[in-house]
């Protein structure tokens, strides 16, 4: 875990229904599975919401990756 007691969760603000961003937290069937997860875990449920640009350069996969290596979260849906 990055942070004791904490999952965090790497989400796109704009993924439609499987995330994104709200007011009161997030919405979609990404940000449930997490929510859940961290629930069963007896975790805190921690979310890094993040842009992902759809360029025909970019790269799903390689964005996961960096995310998981640099530790900016502990899961990415995928």
């Amino acid at each position: 875990m990055i942070k004791r007691g904490t999952l965090a969760a790497c989400l796109a603000k704009h993924g439609g229904v499987m995330s994104s961003r709200r007011a009161n937290g997030g919405a979609g069937m990404d940000h449930e599975v997490a929510a859940a997860l961290a629930d069963r875990m007896d975790l805190a449920l921690a979310v890094e919401w993040f842009e992902s640009e759809q360029e025909e350069e970019s790269t799903p996969v390689r964005e996961a990756y960096a995310m998981l290596a640099y530790g900016v979260c502990d899961i990415y849906p995928g």
